[in-house]
C-alpha cells in the first residue's frame, strides 16, 4: 500500500531535520572545537549547516576560553519565523555550566536584518542569562550575508 501525502510529508520533514541537526552536529565536532571568540569563528562553524527552506534556532555554549562546549538545537521553524523560548537557552546554559552564550539562527530569505521579534528576544535571553551569570556575547543571524549583534554594538 502507497503512503497517503500526509506520510509522504512527514518522512520528507524528518529526513530535512536530521539532515540539519547532524551538519550542525559536524560544524562543531572532532577533536579541534572551533573558537567562540568571534562571530567569524561561529559564522565559519554554521553557515554550511544551516539551509534556505526554514529557519532554526541554534545556541552554543561557551567556555571561560570562550571554546565551545555544547551546541543546542533550539527551534526548527516555518520559512519566514523560528521561535526561541528563553527557558530553554537558560536549561541549557545551566546542563551545560556555560560561562557564555551565542545564538545563532538563519534567515531563509537570505536578508540577515534582525526583525523586531529578533530584537526582542535578543534582550530578553540576555536578561534572563544575566540571572544566572551567564552572558550573551552575541546573537548572529545568517542569509546572504550575515548579522552580528555584537559586532553593531547591540548587545
Amino acid at each position: 500500500e502507497a503512503p497517503d501525502i500526509d506520510d509522504v510529508t512527514l518522512v520528507s520533514f524528518v529526513r530535512q531535520n536530521e539532515a540539519l541537526y547532524h551538519a550542525i552536529r559536524a560544524a562543531v565536532a572532532g577533536e579541534q572545537r572551533p573558537d567562540g571568540s568571534t562571530p567569524e569563528a561561529i559564522i565559519q562553524a554554521f553557515r554550511s549547516a544551516f539551509n534556505d527552506k526554514q529557519e532554526c534556532a541554534v545556541m552554543v555554549s561557551l567556555d571561560g576560553r570562550t571554546k565551545v562546549k555544547a551546541t543546542h538545537l533550539l527551534s526548527l521553524g516555518a520559512s519566514t519565523a523560528t521561535v526561541v523560548d528563553v527557558k530553554d537557552v537558560c536549561h541549557y546554559a545551566i546542563l551545560d555550566q556555560a560561562r557564555s552564550v551565542v545564538l545563532v539562527h538563519c534567515h531563509p530569505s537570505g536578508d540577515p536584518k534582525p526583525s523586531p521579534a529578533d530584537v526582542s528576544v535578543t534582550r530578553r535571553v540576555k536578561e534572563a542569562l544575566a540571572l544566572l551569570d551567564v552572558m550573551l556575547v552575541d546573537h548572529i543571524i545568517l542569509g546572504y550575508t550575515s548579522y552580528s549583534f555584537a559586532a553593531e554594538g547591540q548587545i
